[in-house]
């Protein structure tokens, strides 16, 4: 069995399993799990066999980096903030990225944009975690920046294509995401239940 068929599978489960548990006041977490993860279910058909649609999987994935990485990283700037919370003002953030995305990588070929929108959303969530002294959010960071370097490195290691750690760690990133999300939504409730 081809091994991004099996990572791409776990991706696409983490993505699942944090749509399930989230609370669905975290639009902008939603959104983010559902466009992951519609790239990860193209990736596994893909890699699969089973309907190999390799440019909508291009594209999904171009998407995750240039629009969900990027309302990731926002969310965890200003959590309360209106694109994190209102439907009308994610979905104008994420057509603007999409727009500037499509724009600069499928139509200019520039694909290092999707590189640098991933990249610097990974710093703004790491460092975001660290101004915060939220250090879930912090080592989501730092997997998603290890994620990259080990993408942008190109190096198999274990038997595993970079790709694969790529979809390992980004899984586990969003792992420590939602149990974050989750964690604070705890501590909200506690805090209303004691007044």
């Amino acid at each position: 069995m081809n091994s991004l068929v099996v990572t791409e599978g776990i991706l696409l489960s983490i993505c699942l399993y944090g749509f399930w548990v989230s609370d669905r006041t975290q639009k902008a977490l939603l959104m983010v799990l559902v466009l992951i993860g519609l790239a990860a279910l193209l990736g596994l058909l893909k890699f699969s066999g089973i309907l190999p649609l390799p440019e909508l999987h291009a594209l999904l994935a171009m998407l995750s980096s240039c629009v969900a990485l990027p309302l990731l990283a926002v969310t965890m700037v200003w959590p309360t903030g209106p694109v994190s919370k209102t439907l009308r003002y994610m979905s104008i953030f994420s057509f603007i990225m999409a727009f500037i995305g499509v724009m600069l990588v499928t139509i200019g070929e520039f694909t290092l944009w999707r590189t640098i929108c991933a990249l610097i959303s990974a710093l703004v969530i790491l460092l975001a975690g660290l101004w915060r002294k939220q250090w879930l959010v912090f080592i989501a960071g730092v997997l998603l920046v290890v994620a990259l370097a080990v993408l942008g490195a190109q190096k198999n290691v274990l038997g595993l294509l970079a790709v694969d750690w790529m979809h390992l760690l980004l899984s586990v990133s969003l792992v420590v995401l939602v149990l974050h999300f989750k964690q604070t939504e705890d501590q909200k409730i506690n805090i209303r239940s004691e007044q």
